[in-house]
């Protein structure tokens, strides 16, 4: 419905049950405050009212302005929040980076062994068994996947560190919300 539908509804439906209109203040013009009317976000439960007077339309500024203020501490609060949540998860996947390169290195390492102890066999024309060789099959995938995790790995870690989210000044939060 548009807004002019609206106002012809709201001048012409006052009888029978139709919506009725908030009394006039009468330094307003009819058709300010069809508008006004008109706009209201909640029709059930506000009413527009006139600013009359430079107090009022000050006492107006000093509320918006106070919850400017109070939205800005609340969105400072949250970014603060978010970041050291970031901080402390960056920390704990950097502290498991290391216990698995840790890890990567033992496995390696314990795999290097006994691809070495295979090999000495191997050389002394002894017959490897079914077991050693599926064994040796079996490392030498596990060597590619750990490479492969070492990797990605290595990867993640020359990421660089997030930065510091540099918060908004206080004084340009509040410039913004008064222009807005």
């Amino acid at each position: 419905m548009t807004s002019e539908q609206l106002q012809w509804q709201f001048a012409h439906q006052q009888s029978g049950g139709g919506y009725a209109i908030p009394p006039k203040p009468p330094q307003v013009s009819q058709q300010m405050w069809l508008e006004a009317v008109v706009n209201n976000p909640d029709q059930s439960t506000l009413i527009p009212a006139a600013l009359v007077g430079a107090e009022a339309l000050q006492a107006r500024l000093g509320w918006q302005q106070q919850q400017a203020s109070q939205y800005q501490d609340g969105v400072t609060k949250n970014l603060m929040g978010a970041q050291e949540e970031l901080q402390r998860h960056v920390a704990r996947v950097r502290q498991n980076v290391q216990q698995l390169d840790q890890m990567h290195a033992s496995l390696r390492s314990r795999l290097l062994r006994i691809m070495n102890k295979s090999e000495v066999l191997r050389c002394m024309n002894l017959p490897l068994q079914t077991a050693e060789v599926n064994l040796a099959n079996r490392l030498r995938a596990i060597l590619q996947h750990l490479d492969t995790v070492s990797k990605a790995m290595n990867n993640l870690q020359a990421t660089p560190a997030p930065t510091n989210v540099n918060l908004p000044d206080k004084q340009r939060l509040q410039q913004v919300f008064t222009e807005h």
